[in-house]
């Protein structure tokens, strides 16, 4: 299987003309970097409202879901800013660079929603232990 995978990620850059392109390749993977970072930060800083939490994530999930719409209108304009059309009706390209980040960035927040639900429980219990109510 690595053998494969390594070939076809070997094919898929190599498809890419990465001298015209990178322009905005490169901002775009920055900017799923940069999401993800946001995201790490608003975990680590326990004051991060849910509000806040939500508006991300609903975000996220929106963008996530408007890929195919987003290849479609690439595919229409991609003499614009592209030196090749990469949007094929399948919606590799679109898929691998932005709808999968995307995913990755919300499944760090599930995870990060559940982990601190987790450290609330255990908080709730620590106090109910100390105040002697465990089984009433």
């Amino acid at each position: 299987w690595r053998g494969i995978i390594k070939s076809d990620l070997t094919a898929f850059t190599s498809a890419i003309t990465w001298s015209h392109d990178s322009y905005w390749i490169i901002p775009l993977l920055l900017f799923h970097f940069m999401t993800l970072i946001l995201i790490l930060k608003m975990f680590r800083t326990r004051t991060t409202s849910t509000t806040s939490l939500s508006a991300v994530f609903i975000t996220l999930a929106i963008l996530a879901r408007s890929t195919g719409q987003i290849n479609s209108l690439c595919s229409t304009h991609h003499t614009l800013f592209s030196s090749q059309n990469y949007f094929d009706k399948r919606g590799v390209f679109a898929s691998v660079f932005w709808g999968f980040p995307i995913l990755v960035n919300l499944m760090v927040m599930v995870g990060g929603i559940v982990w601190e639900a987790g450290r609330l429980m255990v908080e709730v219990k620590r106090h109910e232990v100390q105040r002697g109510r465990v089984g009433r």
